[in-house]
C-alpha cells in the first residue's frame, strides 16, 4: 500500500478485501 491513488479508493478497496480476508482465515 505504498502508493494510494486516495484514501476514499483505499477505504472502499480495503473494506471488502480485509472482510474477503478475515472470512477466509
Amino acid at each position: 500500500m505504498a502508493m494510494a491513488p486516495s484514501p476514499s479508493l483505499v477505504q472502499v478497496y480495503t473494506s471488502p478485501a480485509a472482510v474477503a480476508v478475515w472470512e477466509w482465515q
